[in-house]
């Protein structure tokens, strides 16, 4: 099942790389550079089915996107996918978002989170 992936990530050189191979999969792909960005998309464009999220960038981490995603009805069904080279996930795993990763993401995996999130085909 092709989706609609919102990308967030303040390194150029990761949305570039993301989004190259999920489109190059079938999906279709936007970008924002940060949380402030990503919110601003999300509540004035149709929704994407996942949106994929760094948490450490400046302006509004990722945490808080997810947080303000669940807390507006319109986006609270998206799935996310909570990036971070940190050690650990933050807490909120199930309620805030959907899945955490480790970065550097790994492209296979990343081509299953979305493959999962997504459903069967």
């Amino acid at each position: 099942m092709m989706a609609k992936i919102l990308l967030v990530d303040d390194e150029f050189d990761a949305l570039s790389a993301y989004s190259l191979l999920l489109e190059f999969a079938g999906h279709e792909v936007s970008q924002a550079i940060d949380g402030d960005a990503a919110l601003a998309a999300l509540l004035t464009a149709p929704p994407p089915d996942i949106v994929v999220t760094d948490w450490m960038m400046p302006r509004m981490t990722g945490l808080e996107l997810c947080e303000r995603m669940r807390a507006e009805r319109k986006l609270d069904g998206i799935k996310i996918v909570l990036a971070s080279a940190a050690a650990t996930p933050p807490d909120g795993q199930g309620k805030a978002f959907d899945v955490f990763v480790r970065k550097p993401i790994d492209l296979t995996e990343l081509l299953g989170i979305v493959d999962r999130l997504c459903g069967p085909r």
